[in-house]
């Protein structure tokens, strides 16, 4: 509205002049008042959410113009003429559409729009000629803003955004200022039109010169302006045609839905219950977007417009979120229940104000690039929760806490202070009981813009927490102070137990037992129960927990990554909530291999005479017996082992060492003939020496057989040739004699004494080290062309330390890249990635960690400015898509092409975490005999007037009462004035003791609400005024 009134004032002063542009700012003033007391309903309740008056937190990365330089990638300024920039042009599953409009004999007709509209004031009537010029200078200028930080001159626009308030709201400017230019293209062509005609109307008579059948220039203008008109109008016929909301489109549902009848019969059942408390949505949304079998994919709001209560779902890189604290309990919840911390959930939901939870079994969850919880999991972990009840189930389930767990008013027993950072608070709610008030200190710093990970122990005269950091060597171990007293001492789970399989002969079972135990001052304080599954056989091999498979007798780990003159960790699995397992022994059938076949050309790309190719097979003596070598000098040298018996459902372990002689990567296939081909499996490394290799697989479903193929390929020609061994070829048969679930044991809290003073916490038996490998040789992961790496001026060097060296990459065209592997990924559940960076001359640093699988890289948080040696750091978890993580550093371009642009980076890591879990520590109260693990014993009543006033009744005795509403600025207590946040979020008030009997109110709310109730009246008066000017024109007019 405002831009649209700008706009106004700025053509009338453009096209006539100062007199005019004063009369119109003089109905604009007249209008102001108007607008105000007829808008004044929204805009006072959105000011006061800009001004520290709402709840919700804003993101921030939306009002940064280069965070939305994907949103202008097709901003280019011929796009923008014709009316095309749009960031999903390319893209078919948004705008399927766009082919047909792009093809070649189609396409041509969007240039007719910039055609038309540079014609106009040649075309104009006289009269019309400066109005031309005047529009077509300003779609000149708009069309400069639309294409944002695109070139030309991107520094003019990026200035714009920095310097001019407001103007980050342009960050998709094609959105914006799109409508404006058709708009004036509109009006472009009409002036064109109206001129042409009127050309074509005072045209001279005809020429004697030129037959009667030939039209005359004013009628031939006439044809072609109209034809091209007509054909302006028609380009975008999918419009008109329905195509723009199609029903096919590639990776995407079709674009009509309709709403399954189980959500409103849900919403139905939720908005009959009387209870006040909100409603969580689960599994939380990883996107604000999402996928649904039933054929949406869009904004994830149907619970939020069919429950008419507070609906919990967060929605990921929206505009807004939940504040800090809250969020951060919300997410703790479901982190209990996929890593089996049960204890936490009702605590959590308790804090969060929720009484009933929608488990939703509706969403696709293995679309690429995502990562959505396991719904079926989060219904089975609800099964174990204490007090959780399931009162509908089907595609939509619902489970219900313990009443008093969506209470509109509480009365805390006791008061709990919290470190500052949002998961240190969730992590003592979580390990307390229901009756104790959670008090976060204020940060007394302001949080860091670098991305980092901060894993230092949060410490009050009430509690620790401590996320158990990733180390390089030794254990993890910090020093707080604490206050004299009995504390409870708890782990809270921030991911999977990691544990490892044992097998127990003796007593027939499987034991997964936790290394890790929590020390205070050496003493064990805490530590996890190991897990026994019991076994039909004793001859247990290998198992699958979950997408992890391990050999019990822990072959080849002796090779993985880790510090000189520390020994091979054991194997790990991650377990949390329903993993399942599968247990594998010696087949009673054994396998049936093929020996290994002559040398044959499994990438005959072309056709060539053998001898050129020098293909080669033969055995080698190494330490550890005879090896295979295979050499090509192009195509590709293989042997293929054919396992005989291989069938449907057979399982098989396939175990070998190799190495790389010369040229190219080793490959390995797991061929399952009548399927799409090789088995995904980790691609050997580039370095040089000997390498295990390790894999349990099931023959599929439609398989014929199975081939072991083993290469040394060559890939492109004149690339030199390849040379690879392997040697110690296993392959055996199993058979799976156990399949089960398993849960990671609970962790008990327990009590210690401690003395006033300074402690040490630690946590021994963890995994310590970096687990990336060394990175390979440089490689062009760019190459367009047929330069080589010399020719693109791509460069690597490795500086200072070699055991931890500075790495400088450089590129001049092209891309460099390094690349490391992380041999055993998913040993644990948690990883610390962390590396130092710079830039030395025009490009930044880039970096990713590729999960080869869904051939992505992992979402990581932003990073940089990159001026000078900027630390990053991030904690990811493994994904359970991939079969394989690497690392990669890359040396980007030089735009120009001319000089050699170069980054360095040093301290690359990615450690396990020594502990997935946070140490918790909370102090009983003192001179109190409440226990700190009981709930709310405190009577406390409230009777909801409106939104905005709540009257409390509660009795003496309570530290702290609070609502289940988000602590904002004008929240007041009557005799208890302003409020303050606990469990994160709610608005609470400490009492010490006293009764209550008051209102709570909201006073912004309050005044929002009277703008509310003024818009009747404004919208009466406005009649009024009209109809007054009407009847006081008319008198004046009868008058004269």
């Amino acid at each position: 509205m405002g831009r649209n009134s700008v706009f106004a004032l700025v053509l009338v002063w453009m096209l006539y002049g100062w007199r005019a542009f004063l009369r119109l700012l003089k109905w604009d003033a007249m209008a102001i008042p108007w607008v105000i007391a007829l808008n004044l309903w929204w805009i006072l309740p959105f000011l006061q959410a800009y001004t520290g008056g709402g709840g919700a937190e804003s993101n921030a990365a939306f009002t940064d113009p280069t965070n939305w330089t994907w949103a202008q990638i097709n901003n280019q300024i011929p796009n923008a003429l014709t009316l095309t920039a749009n960031w999903a042009w390319y893209l078919p599953q948004y705008l399927p559409f766009t082919e047909a409009l792009d093809r070649p004999s189609w396409i041509w007709i969007r240039y007719l729009i910039p055609a038309l509209v540079f014609a106009a004031p040649l075309a104009a009537r006289p009269v019309r000629r400066r109005i031309a010029m005047v529009l077509l200078g300003l779609a000149g200028v708009f069309v400069f803003l639309a294409k944002g930080l695109m070139e030309p001159l991107s520094d003019v626009n990026l200035w714009l955004y920095l310097n001019v308030p407001g103007f980050w709201l342009f960050r998709e400017p094609m959105s914006k200022l799109g409508q404006l230019l058709v708009l004036l293209f509109a009006l472009l062509m009409a002036i064109l039109v109206e001129g042409v005609v009127h050309r074509w109307r005072h045209r001279a008579n005809r020429s004697t010169r030129w037959p009667a059948w030939v039209p005359d220039g004013s009628t031939l203008a006439l044809i072609g302006t109209a034809t091209a008109a007509v054909l302006v109008v028609i380009y975008p016929y999918p419009i008109a045609t329905g195509a723009v909301i199609p029903d096919a489109r590639p990776m995407q549902p079709s674009a009509h839905v309709r709403v399954p009848d189980y959500w409103r019969e849900m919403a139905a059942t939720i908005n009959a219950d009387p209870s006040p408390g909100k409603v969580l949505v689960l599994p939380l949304d990883d996107y604000y977007q999402m996928p649904t079998k039933w054929g949406f994919f869009g904004v994830d709001s149907i619970a939020n417009l069919l429950i008419e209560r507070g609906v919990v779902q967060p929605k990921p890189d929206g505009y807004f979120g939940d504040v800090p604290g809250y969020k951060a309990d919300i997410q703790a919840t479901q982190t209990a229940l996929l890593s089996g911390d049960l204890a936490a959930v009702p605590r959590l939901l308790d804090a969060s104000g929720i009484d009933k939870i929608i488990v939703r079994h509706d969403l696709i969850r293995d679309m690429p690039g995502r990562n959505i919880a396991d719904d079926e999991v989060l219904a089975k972990a609800f099964k174990r929760t204490p007090g959780m009840t399931r009162t509908t189930n089907g595609e939509l389930e619902l489970w219900q806490t313990e009443p008093a767990s969506g209470d509109p008013v509480r009365a805390y027993n006791n008061i709990v202070s919290a470190g500052a950072r949002p998961d240190a608070a969730a992590a003592v709610i979580g390990s307390v009981g229901t009756g104790n008030a959670v008090m976060a200190l204020k940060a007394s710093t302001k949080s860091s813009v670098l991305a980092t990970v901060d894993d230092s122990p949060q410490v009050t005269k009430d509690s620790v927490q401590w996320p158990v950091p990733a180390v390089d060597a030794g254990v993890p171990r910090t020093t707080v102070d604490l206050k004299a007293g009995t504390y409870v001492v708890a782990q809270r789970a921030r991911a999977s137990a990691v544990l490892r399989p044992t097998l127990d002969t003796a007593a027939k079972t499987l034991v997964f037992s936790d290394p890790t135990k929590v020390r205070v001052d050496g003493r064990v304080v805490s530590r996890r129960d190991p897990v026994e599954v019991p076994v039909p056989r004793t001859d247990i091999v290998a198992i699958k927990a979950g997408p992890r498979a391990v050999s019990l007798d822990a072959w080849g780990r002796e090779a993985l990554p880790r510090r000189p003159g520390t020994p091979a960790q054991p194997p790990s699995v991650p377990v949390g909530s329903a993993t399942p397992l599968v247990a594998y022994s010696p087949s009673s059938e054994p396998a049936d291999p093929a020996p290994p076949s002559e040398v044959y050309d499994c990438n005959n790309y072309e056709p060539r005479p053998a001898p050129e190719l020098k293909l080669r097979k033969r055995m080698v003596a190494t330490a550890k017996g005879p090896a295979i070598r295979l050499s090509a000098v192009d195509h590709a040298a293989c042997t293929r082992i054919e396992i005989r018996d291989a069938k449907a459902g057979r399982t098989y372990r396939v175990r070998m060492e190799y190495r790389m002689v010369e040229g190219k990567r080793p490959q390995i296939c797991l061929w399952q003939v009548g399927t799409d081909g090789c088995i995904l499996t980790p691609r050997p490394t580039l370095n040089k020496g000997w390498h295990p290799f390790e894999q349990i697989v099931t023959v599929q479903p439609g398989a014929d057989s199975l081939i072991l193929v083993l290469h040394a390929d060559v890939g492109e020609r004149l690339l030199g040739r390849t040379v690879t061994d392997y040697r110690s070829i296993s392959i055996e048969a199993l058979d799976p004699v156990l399949e089960t679930e398993i849960w990671p044991a609970p962790i008990a809290e327990r009590e210690v004494d401690l003395a006033g003073g300074e402690h040490t916490i630690s946590v021994t038996g963890g995994p310590s080290g970096s687990t990336l490998a060394d990175f390979e040789p440089l490689q062009d992961c760019f190459r367009y062309d047929d330069q080589d790496q010399e020719q693109a001026g791509l460069m690597a060097e490795y500086s200072g330390d070699l055991r931890d060296p500075t790495i400088t990459l450089g590129a001049r065209d092209h891309m460099a890249c390094l690349g490391a592997s992380v041999p055993d990924m998913g040993q644990s559940s948690l990883y610390r990635f962390s590396l130092e960076a710079r830039k030395l001359d025009s490009r930044d640093p880039k970096f990713c960690l590729y999960l080869r699988g869904p051939d992505s890289c992992q979402k990581l948080p932003q990073a940089g400015p990159w001026d000078g040696w900027t630390p990053f750091a991030a904690l990811v978890n493994p994904s359970a898509k991939a079969v394989e993580t690497r690392v990669y550093l890359y040396g980007l371009r030089d735009l120009d092409g001319q000089e050699q642009a170069r980054v360095e980076y040093r301290s690359i890591r990615l450690n396990p975490v020594a502990s997935p879990s946070a140490v918790v520590l909370v102090r009983q109260p003192e001179g109190k005999a409440a226990n700190l693990m009981a709930g709310r014993t405190i009577r406390a009543e409230s009777t909801p007037i409106n939104p905005a006033r709540t009257d409390v009744r509660v009795e003496a005795g309570a530290a702290v009462v609070a609502l289940t509403q988000t602590n904002a600025p004008g929240w007041n207590l009557t005799g208890f004035g302003k409020s303050s946040a606990t469990q994160g979020w709610m608005a609470s008030w400490v009492v010490d003791g006293q009764a209550v009997d008051g209102s709570a109110r909201y006073l912004p709310s309050s005044k929002s609400r009277l703008a509310l109730y003024l818009l009747p009246i404004a919208v009466v008066a406005a009649f009024l005024a009209i109809w007054a000017g009407t009847l006081w024109r008319r008198r004046r007019g009868g008058a004269r």
